[in-house]
């Protein structure tokens, strides 16, 4: 899933591969190979390709769809955690409400 990703951000912004490789100071070839799943890159190349692209690591490597979570979602998850079951159930069906009539 990572392979694909990567490939998908990478022609969504029309780059090539030898402009990605630039960006993370690596030989394009270790590049492409990224995208053949043929290397993994580490946790710090990883890291700048998140940023480069602006999405999340979860969404590089497959373990989320969400491109990026913003402070404001954090902020609202915090909040949760301290609510009881019967209070979460209330406001996921309070925001099940708001966005069916915004749909509408």
């Amino acid at each position: 899933m990572m392979a694909k990703r990567l490939k998908q951000l990478r022609e969504e912004r029309c780059l090539s591969k030898k402009e990605v490789a630039e960006y993370l100071n690596v030989n394009p070839s270790t590049y492409g190979k990224y995208e053949l799943e043929k290397r993994q890159p580490d946790f710090e190349t990883l890291s700048k390709l998140a940023e480069y692209y602006d999405v999340s690591v979860d969404y590089i490597l497959g373990l989320s769809n969400i491109r990026k979570i913003d402070e404001a979602f954090y902020a609202f998850i915090e909040r949760m955690q301290e609510l009881d079951e019967e209070t979460k159930s209330d406001v996921i069906r309070l925001l099940e409400h708001l966005i069916s009539k915004k749909n509408k």
